[in-house]
């Protein structure tokens, strides 16, 4: 339950207010949800600390990025996107077809 916490929390997709209702009718352990959410958040988190710091840079003049820097970071979305996808589609069918999600093995990705 752990991973499918983490996934909802990291999927700009699914609103906080929605997913909350869910797991208020859900039987899921509050620390499961508080450390879910706590993982989930932390990469937007970082992505908006970032977005800060990098737009005052570029408003003040001081930003010069090399483009192979773009070139990078586009890709390294795409893949991050490809892979907690695979992840998600891998968790949700572990959870229909009665796995449970309960199990600590590893996920092929």
């Amino acid at each position: 339950m752990l991973l499918l916490v983490t996934l909802l929390r990291l999927s700009p997709v699914v609103p906080f207010t929605f997913s909350n209702y869910l797991f208020g009718l859900s039987s899921i352990d509050l620390a499961v949800l508080g450390i879910g959410t706590l993982v989930g958040t932390l990469p937007s988190q970082a992505a908006y600390v970032a977005a800060g710091s990098l737009g005052q840079k570029a408003l003040s003049g001081q930003l010069q990025l090399p483009p192979i820097l773009l070139v990078c970071g586009v890709a390294a979305t795409i893949l991050a996107m490809v892979l907690v996808g695979r992840v998600a589609k891998q968790t949700l069918s572990n959870l229909h077809s009665g796995g449970g999600g309960s199990q600590a093995g590893p996920l092929s990705i």
